[in-house]
């Protein structure tokens, strides 16, 4: 059996591809107002395509 971690997870509409969950870590990359650029863009895509299964 595979592991638990790997397994979807269900949410009402939404289903995650498994049970990965990385929280958002701002501050190093973001603009002073708050808001994104393209360092910050590249790194949450780099784990979003890594395979993390959501990113809150």
């Amino acid at each position: 059996m595979a592991d638990i971690l790997f397994q979807p997870l269900k949410f009402r509409n939404l289903e995650l591809k498994n049970r990965l969950i990385r929280s958002n870590v701002s501050g190093r990359f973001d603009n002073y107002d708050g808001s994104g650029n393209p360092a910050r863009i590249n790194w949450e895509t780099r784990f979003a395509r890594g395979g993390v299964g959501a990113i809150i």
